[in-house]
């Protein structure tokens, strides 16, 4: 009780005495778990945000200049894609732009970009018919409903697969075809996003005409890509530092891309080999003890 600890049952201290390896969840474990909107990609353009947490007080920068957002027509379309494609709420504490979310950090985050550029949830009638859930295999999420009494279909999902999912890349003077000089472009904003800790979501959308479920993915419109910062815990680099000097391996899991995963363990001086899914799903038992 002097260390801040109360053990409820002694077979606990047992199994942590014999612990040798800790996996740790990344999102809320080793960082804060709130998402912050930080960098947009969108209409050629790449766009800083101001701001952190969930304070919808913040600035739209290009070029270190601001920009009135409300005049940038794909960042619009962008933000209300954002908002439909969602689960999540928040709300206003007080009377100040400070907002409690209710879901997950990464959906706040859009939610809280939106605000700042004047968009909000409640201002916006959309009805939602069908929903085609995140999956950790499929690694998107889309929405099919009506918004201005036109069917639409918003998406938004890890940028390396949606991408793959899009026809068309949405301009300011129009719809274009999706050029294999485009995708390589925004695959390489990805990446250097992800090299600056950012975590990466890419937004798409289409006005569709078919309404079979099967085809409410296909042939979609880029309309952009978001780099939320999410920090490392102050407290979890001497964390690390204890379990090492203590014969504890630390392991860190994340949903995240190779790149942001690299660049937060070296934050927090977390060394090692990195793996994705797919590398793993191929692993045999005994290669991965």
């Amino acid at each position: 009780a002097k260390k801040n600890a109360i053990v409820n049952r002694m077979s606990v201290i047992e199994t942590l005495g014999e612990t040798t390896v800790i996996c740790s969840d990344k999102t809320g474990t080793i960082t804060k778990g709130e998402m912050t909107v930080k960098k947009i990609f969108s209409d050629n353009n790449l766009f800083d945000v101001s701001g952190t947490g969930y304070e919808a007080t913040g600035k739209f920068l290009l070029r270190n200049k601001e920009i009135n957002p409300s005049k940038e027509p794909v960042l619009n379309l962008m933000f209300k894609s954002a908002i439909f494609c969602n689960d999540t709420r928040i709300e206003r504490i007080g009377d100040d732009n400070i907002y409690r979310p209710i879901g997950t950090p990464t959906e706040a985050a859009l939610l809280i970009m939106s605000a700042k550029a004047g968009i909000l949830k409640d201002d916006l009638e959309f009805e939602r018919i069908e929903e085609i859930p995140f999956g950790s295999d499929r690694k998107m999420m889309s929405v099919f409903g009506k918004f201005n009494s036109k069917n639409y279909v918003f998406v938004k999902g890890a940028p390396e697969i949606l991408i793959n999912q899009c026809k068309s890349i949405q301009r300011s003077d129009g719809v274009f075809t999706l050029t294999a000089r485009d995708k390589q472009k925004i695959l390489n904003i990805n990446k250097n996003m992800t090299k600056d800790t950012l975590r990466t979501l890419s937004i798409a959308y289409k006005t569709p005409i078919s309404l079979k479920k099967d085809q409410l993915e296909e042939e979609l419109i880029f309309l952009g890509l978001v780099g939320m910062e999410d920090p490392p815990r102050e407290e979890v680099k001497d964390s690390i530092r204890i379990c090492m000097n203590a014969g504890i391996s630390v392991k860190m899991i994340t949903g995240d891309n190779k790149g942001t995963a690299i660049a937060i363990a070296k934050e927090i001086n977390l060394k090692g080999e990195v793996i994705d899914g797919f590398e793993l799903d191929k692993l045999t038992d005994e290669e991965l003890q």
